[in-house]
């Protein structure tokens, strides 16, 4: 929904779901619980929503459980629903590209019948359409091109990518580990992130430098990440054993 300053709700849309398929549902709710007959349907109400960013005049939101998710897109003025994807897996993120268009990153881990691990980036043009493709996916940094932090499922290792015409992609340094915050553009145009245990800062599609920040094998999930001139801000969540902490972390850069 749309709300005004004043708190008035200026319009409320309800995306459709019901011819949205998904081919592995069926096993999906089989294990979670029984039901009285195969469910083939997507169904909007079962999902909580996640990622949202406006480009243009829309607004895309993303549903999801972690597994299957479906990112609808919005008019911003009156609230029409005008397309939704048609990526089946985990949306991992999505990015505005301006005129009402958006990148939007997808993995499937393989725990499907049927499914291979694969990531993948699609680009949505204005009406809906998939207007380009790459296999790959992460957390986007769009600025004058378009970066990825590649964070995918599967063997091969990752990198710092830009997204070039056609399929192309253009690797630069490569990163280890997985678990990261989203990238933050300083104001000197570098990005920073922090991933398995680093505070990487990167220039184009190089690591300039990384800090130490913590220990590597520790079991911390980095979310979010804002900064100043001189500091970083981190919020951190933490899974030691038996216990489960959060912290707030400011770093000096």
């Amino acid at each position: 929904m749309r709300v005004n300053d004043a708190g008035d709700v200026q319009w409320m849309c309800r995306p459709p779901a019901g011819d949205l398929t998904y081919s592995s549902l069926d096993f999906i709710r089989g294990r979670l619980r029984p039901v009285r007959a195969p469910v083939r349907t997507w169904r909007l109400g079962l999902f909580s929503s996640a990622l949202m960013t406006i480009s243009g005049d829309a607004v895309i939101v993303v549903y999801g459980d972690s597994a299957i998710d479906m990112a609808y897109v919005v008019s911003l003025k009156n609230g029409e629903f005008r397309h939704h994807t048609q990526t089946k897996g985990h949306i991992m993120d999505v990015a505005a590209l301006g005129g009402s268009e958006f990148l939007v990153g997808c993995w499937r881990n393989g725990a499907l019948p049927g499914e291979e691990k694969s990531s993948e980036t699609h680009h949505y043009d204005h009406a809906g359409k998939v207007a380009n493709r790459w296999p790959t996916c992460g957390l986007y940094v769009v600025g004058d091109d378009v970066r990825v932090i590649e964070c995918i499922y599967g063997d091969r290792p990752m990198h710092v990518a830009r997204l070039q015409g056609g399929e192309g992609i253009t690797r630069g340094d490569w990163l280890e580990g997985r678990s990261m915050s989203r990238p933050f553009v300083c104001r000197d145009g570098l990005v920073r992130f922090v991933r398995y245990g680093f505070l990487h800062t990167l220039r184009e599609l190089t690591v300039v430098e990384s800090l130490t920040v913590a220990d590597a094998h520790d079991e911390r999930y980095m979310y979010q990440l804002d900064g100043s001139s001189d500091s970083i801000y981190s919020s951190w969540i933490r899974y030691p054993p038996n216990v489960l902490e959060f912290e707030l972390v400011r770093i000096e850069v």
